[in-house]
């Protein structure tokens, strides 16, 4: 797994279920080359749902509003196990998201 995030300090791969409700599980990766932040997670497999968390600053006048409550969707995720709804917490800082945002299913 890789992550292009210039600012984040670390970024969490998060497992969840097969329902997609409970998260399971929680990984650091561990390395960081440039904006690029990476590793390896040996017990991943096909059909695995899981999404993404971030850490570092919140500094909105500079752009940054990272926010370990928020469950962040892969980008290139190919298949997701729902659709994305908006909601209005979504937006609000330390409000948990994981219930409200799909996860991507590895394939």
């Amino acid at each position: 797994m890789a992550v292009v995030s210039r600012h984040a300090t670390q970024v969490y791969f998060c497992v969840f279920d097969d329902t997609g409700k409970t998260e399971i599980s929680r990984f650091a990766l561990p390395h960081r080359l440039g904006d690029v932040h990476f590793g390896f997670i040996d017990s991943i497999h096909q059909g695995t749902r899981y999404g993404l968390r971030a850490s570092g600053p919140w500094d909105p006048a500079a752009g940054h509003r990272f926010d370990m409550a928020k469950l962040l969707l892969d980008p290139y995720a190919l298949s997701l196990d729902g659709p994305f709804r908006h909601h209005a917490s979504l937006t609000e800082r330390g409000t948990a998201t994981a219930g409200l945002v799909p996860k991507a299913i590895v394939s």
